[in-house]
């Protein structure tokens, strides 16, 4: 998988509890990235998305992690340090499945390998809008849209990835993710 470009090895682990992966990587010696940290919502009831770094290493930690109680957690360890910026302030990569963004959206993340991508943007507009701007411009372009648990879209067209979007309110308007992930064949 690649993180912005960035080489990463990751991992699921199941039946964990957030507070105690977070103790047990706290106890290893990894800090939180306070500018890499936010929430979203999920058919679960949450997630926190955290990066974490050692002193005088290269290397990040991103841990996603439930919001209530026990379920899987996915850790990531990037190779180097994942550059947040492309000099435009935009994090490299692409927008998954060449879908435009929405809701004057800046990219924050961008993560792609094997049969799934995704993107993670910070916007002005409330999760509402966005999810709403999604809605019209997938289905100008002839997706099939539902909505999921509040602050979830999904959608799907024949011979595409299937979409789901994530937003939740953050300081200044929202934050959204935007996955895209391959079907079977």
């Amino acid at each position: 998988m690649r993180v912005n470009t960035v080489m990463a090895h990751w991992f699921v682990f199941s039946g964990g509890d957030a507070e105690q992966c977070r103790a047990e990587v706290s106890r290893l010696g990894w800090r939180a990235v306070d500018e890499f940290s936010t929430g979203l919502p999920s058919p679960a009831g949450g997630i926190t998305m955290t990066g974490y770094r050692l002193e005088n290493d290269p290397r990040m930690l991103v841990l996603v992690l439930p919001d209530n109680g026990p379920g899987s957690c996915v850790m990531a360890l990037l190779d180097g340090p994942i550059n947040l910026s492309d000099g435009r302030g935009e994090a490299p990569g692409r927008d998954p499945a060449g879908i435009p963004r929405v809701a004057s959206a800046r990219r924050l993340l961008h993560l792609s390998g094997g049969r799934i991508e995704a993107a993670f943007y910070s916007s002005p507009a409330r999760p509402s809008e966005v999810l709403s701007s999604a809605r019209l411009t997938l289905e100008s372009r002839g997706w099939r849209v539902s909505m999921g648990s509040p602050g979830i879209l999904l959608a799907s067209r024949a011979g595409e990835p299937d979409l789901a979007y994530f937003a939740r309110g953050a300081p200044g308007g929202s934050r959204y993710l935007v996955f895209a992930t391959g079907r079977e064949k």
